[in-house]
């Protein structure tokens, strides 16, 4: 339901941004509050009145961290039950049980045509966090007297913005959302049903020193975006890259997004779409404008708890609990026959249940065994394999390759695949850590120039998997994960090795 008012408050480093948006005449916004509160300040005395008065249309924005969403399939159910599903699959997933997670999702419509399958299956966006994070984001908004109706992720908030305001909302079936700010840069990948993936853009290692190795980066990132949204169950086709966030540095985004001949980039400018009166809003204050819209023009998702609001008074309700005791009275003979008969009936089933497990326990034993032989066959048969086959020296890669790591990036796994005949790849995972991302991403770009450069591995394309992740509470500092595939060259005969060339690469 559309508001004449929304609130929005945003959570940085800084303290905390609320805004307050007014609805004029033909749908026309405009900017009614706008403080900046300090850490551990309170809002003034008019706000606190405002957001009490109005705390039905309060949306609380989260961090990219707090909450997670994702698009999976499951089959067609109505919302409880949908619900349900959404939370068992949150703890099979992240862990815990079911009722330690809030979720929030919707299906997309269903498509016509396609195979008996995709029939059978429904794609269901899914916005999920855990309930104890609600609960302290909910006790930190009670302490200004308000409990807010809507919370949601920055990101999320932006793409609702888009889909109501942006230029070109309704000509494309993919666009890449991208928002360059001061604490807060991201992209957006989304579909006309729903947002598919979302990532952190690099930072700037430069502190504006560089302003063109920057932008290179924030390409890149964006390049790569596209091409894994690519790789997803439906493959869309991204038609146009959208740009928003710092005024001064959106426009430079796009200028270099159009040399990489990418998909089509304009620039929104966002401040443009609303009154401002005489406020400077900042870039990352957007995010914010974003969350009061949505308060004010409600969102199909949200990870506050429901509210429970009493429809009718207290004379019916009252009526009804004797009518419903009554009702209750007069049934408990009915339930007491119905339950023996019940009873009767179940333990029956139960009785023919137990001999059809235990028939299919002994087959059961019967199958493992006989996956336990052919298990061990082929383990036979492949460590045979293994070494027989032409290998390369893994022991002098291994030194060589440990030789040219920065202290900063650690290895979680490597794994050796054949690709053929006398050809091997090695599979690397691991992530640079540092107190800060920039040092963490720095140690990362040094770690692919020596990869590049070395003379005894070449790297598959680009790294299959770069994730810039925060630190956490128990594990502190800045971290990149990386996945990536080195194509190893051919086995040196013995008589090129000499002991004193297997010295030298040892560090």
């Amino acid at each position: 339901m559309k508001s004449k008012h929304g609130f929005g408050i945003l959570r940085g480093s800084g303290g905390k941004v609320v805004v307050g948006m007014q609805r004029e005449g033909r749908g026309r916004w405009t900017v009614s509050q706008f403080e900046r509160i300090a850490p551990g300040a309170g809002p003034s005395a008019s706000l606190a009145r405002m957001l009490s008065r109005e705390a039905g249309h309060v949306a609380w924005l989260l961090d990219d961290t707090e909450a997670r969403s994702s698009v999976v399939s499951l089959p067609p159910l109505k919302v409880s039950a949908l619900e349900r599903a959404a939370r068992g699959l949150a703890a099979r997933n992240e862990g815990g049980v079911p009722e330690s997670w809030v979720v929030s999702c919707q299906a997309a419509p269903t498509r016509s045509g396609g195979n008996a399958h995709d029939r059978r299956q429904q794609q269901v966006f899914m916005l999920q966090a855990t309930r104890a994070m609600v609960e302290a984001q909910m006790a930190d908004a009670e302490q200004w007297s308000v409990r807010p109706n809507l919370m949601l992720p920055s990101y999320l908030a932006l793409d609702l913005l888009y889909r109501r305001h942006g230029p070109e909302r309704d000509d494309h079936a993919a666009w890449n959302l991208v928002f360059v700010g001061n604490d807060a840069s991201f992209l957006c990948i989304s579909t006309r049903d729903h947002v598919l993936l979302t990532r952190r853009l690099p930072q700037d290692l430069s502190q504006g020193g560089d302003i063109d190795e920057y932008l290179g980066r924030i390409a890149t990132e964006t390049e790569r975006s596209i091409f894994f949204a690519r790789q997803t169950e439906h493959s869309p086709q991204v038609a146009r890259v959208i740009v928003c966030g710092d005024r001064k540095l959106a426009p430079l985004v796009v200028a270099r997004l159009q040399q990489l001949d990418l998909a089509p980039s304009i620039h929104w400018d966002i401040e443009s779409e609303f009154t401002w009166e005489a406020i400077e809003p900042q870039a990352d204050d957007l995010l914010a404008v974003a969350g009061a819209l949505a308060a004010g023009e409600g969102s199909p998702f949200s990870l506050c708890p429901r509210s429970q609001r009493r429809l009718v008074s207290a004379v019916v309700r009252r009526r009804s609990l004797v009518g419903v005791g009554a009702a209750l009275a007069a049934a408990v003979p009915l339930l007491l026959v119905g339950g023996l008969m019940t009873a009767r009936v179940q333990g029956e089933y139960l009785n023919k249940a137990r001999v059809r497990l235990r028939d299919a326990e002994v087959r059961a034993a019967q199958a493992d065994e006989a996956y336990r032989a052919q298990r061990v066959l082929l383990a036979r048969e492949s460590r045979i394999s293994t070494f027989t086959a032409d290998r390369p020296d893994l022991e002098s890669v291994l030194r060589r390759l440990t030789a040219l790591t920065p202290p900063a990036v650690v290895y979680k796994s490597l794994e050796l695949q054949e690709q053929g005949a006398g050809a091997f790849s090695l599979h690397l995972e691991g992530e640079s850590v540092a107190a800060s991302g920039a040092d963490a991403q720095a140690s990362f770009v040094a770690f692919m120039g020596a990869l590049r450069a070395c003379d005894f591995a070449v790297m598959e394309g680009e790294p299959r998997r770069m994730l810039i992740r925060p630190g956490e509470v128990s594990d502190p500092g800045e971290r990149t994960q990386f996945s990536l595939d080195l194509q190893l060259g051919a086995k040196a005969p013995a008589s090129e090795v000499s002991h004193e060339d297997v010295a030298a690469e040892t560090p």
